[in-house]
């Protein structure tokens, strides 16, 4: 019944299976094994590996799979249920690291040889999991895969389209928790892959870079070189560790290419910091993600008023015409010096807040809500809900921020 159908009716049926009905179909009959290929195929567009002997031959195999190898789009790169890489694999200290911590092993080595000559469309890695969490000292740490990875780019000539270091658990499958950086002095080796000229000419193909990691500021150098040589870069991640307010004016003093999509992670920065990083993304900026923002006490060089929240509100109202997006979750402002920080909220907004005049279809707020302690009767605690931040999504950005500038609040 099914041969008799035609070609897209087939595949809309494929759509409803999974990999192992998928697998039972195609034996049933060439002809309808050549029909459904495609969605078959689709489900190797991302491979989950731990590096294990079993998930790399797994890989290799699919690389030499004439038809199969141009589906896989992006490796997905997380720890075992131990937290660990590569176990089953032969690793050894790379003589060429020059902290002298990095490990490789000729398996690895097989598959950089397959991504070159043979994963051609594999252009995107996403790593994930502790730095820190390797029992076995004979096993890479993630901040070392996350290495190999970057190495791989420059020693290969992949032209790269996306990049993800996931130590926090940012991605709904990562099993990473909390925070956290790169293990060691592994900085050292970062740096050096980071400024080799044929790293350069891979990474400026890149259009994503989500680096969910406590950036030191030792880590300055590569993370200001992957900005810097990646003048395509579109989606842009940064998270920060907490009280780097020095890197952040360093990180921030370059100037971004033109964004779409920004997030940003404990960043203590002053509005326009931020502002002189977009100054090539007015136009093109659609999304805006902050979590857990320090506003440092400063002024408005152009008027002298406060660059507080409601500056910055105000700002990306009238400069950011584009925006489509916004998110604010735990801001913060100092009135005059770091110990005064004061949470911004918005009391008066309430779940179902409408945005835009009633002559026109309108649209709701979307506040986060978390628990939060709070003391009653002496010494009990209860948890009650408060608002931490609000987020909106919709074609109406300038009255939606035009509310929150009217109904900021600072409280201790």
């Amino acid at each position: 019944m099914l041969l008799l159908l035609p070609q897209e009716l087939v595949e809309h049926v494929a759509l409803y299976l999974d990999i192992a009905s998928l697998c039972r179909l195609r034996l049933t009959h060439g002809d309808l094994n050549a029909k459904i290929f495609r969605s078959w195929a689709e489900q190797f567009h991302t491979i989950k590996t731990d590096l294990t002997p079993q998930s790399v031959r797994k890989l290799l195999a699919i690389g030499r799979h004439e038809r199969l190898r141009d589906h896989v789009k992006g490796l997905f790169l997380q720890a075992d249920w131990c937290g660990e890489f590569g176990r089953g694999l032969d690793w050894y200290v790379d003589q060429h690291s020059p902290s002298q911590e990095c490990r490789t092993s000729d398996q690895f080595k097989a598959l950089q040889d397959s991504l070159r000559h043979r994963l051609q469309k594999c252009r995107s890695f996403h790593i994930g999991g502790d730095p820190h969490n390797a029992e076995d000292a004979d096993l890479p740490t993630s901040s070392e895969v996350a290495l190999l990875f970057l190495k791989t780019v420059a020693e290969t000539g992949i032209e790269i389209q996306s990049f993800t270091v996931d130590f926090i658990g940012e991605h709904p499958s990562s099993t990473s928790h909390g925070g956290g950086w790169l293990y060691g002095s592994l900085h050292k080796d970062y740096n050096a892959v980071c400024s080799l000229p044929s790293f350069s000419h891979s990474w400026c193909h890149l259009q994503e870079l989500h680096l969910h990691l406590d950036i030191r500021f030792t880590d300055f150098d590569w993370t200001s070189n992957m900005l810097l040589e990646a003048p395509k870069i579109r989606r842009l991640s940064l998270k920060f560790q907490e009280g780097e307010l020095t890197l952040v004016s360093k990180i921030l003093g370059l100037v971004a290419p033109q964004l779409e999509v920004l997030n940003l992670g404990f960043v203590h920065m002053t509005p326009q910091m931020l502002f002189h990083f977009l100054r090539n993304s007015h136009m093109s900026l659609r999304r805006l993600r902050m979590r857990s923002m320090f506003l440092e006490y400063s002024l408005n060089d152009e008027e002298g008023e406060l660059a507080d929240w409601l500056y910055f509100f105000r700002t990306l109202r009238t400069k950011f015409h584009n925006l489509n997006a916004f998110e604010l979750l735990n801001g913060y402002f100092a009135l005059r010096t770091p110990e005064s920080y004061q949470r911004v909220a918005f009391p008066s907004l309430l779940d179902n807040d409408e945005v835009g005049a009633y002559e026109r279809p309108s649209e709701r707020f979307t506040l986060r809500r978390r628990k939060a302690w709070k003391r009653t009767n002496g010494e009990n605690m209860v948890k009650v809900p408060t608002v931490r931040g609000t987020s909106y999504e919709g074609s109406y950005m300038t009255d939606a921020l035009k509310r929150l500038e009217e109904t900021a609040e600072y409280s201790p």
